[in-house]
């Protein structure tokens, strides 16, 4: 076996784990981002408030 065919072999495994990864990253993802848009949709008004708050909080904390 050359030096190049264990680079190769190598890389591609190193290829097919970060694939995994990230397909396991985006499931995560998708599945929080569906909680968070089911919640909201739930709760808007606490939501408006929340958002409130923090715009505020932010604004206060940049005029400073």
């Amino acid at each position: 076996m050359t030096i190049m065919t264990s680079i190769h072999r190598t890389t591609s495994d190193i290829a097919k784990s970060v694939r995994s990864d990230m397909e396991s990253v985006r499931h995560g993802l998708g599945a929080a981002n569906a909680r968070v848009v089911n919640y909201v949709k739930d709760n808007p008004g606490t939501c408006l408030l929340g958002a409130l708050a923090v715009g505020f909080i932010v604004g206060r904390i940049a005029s400073r």
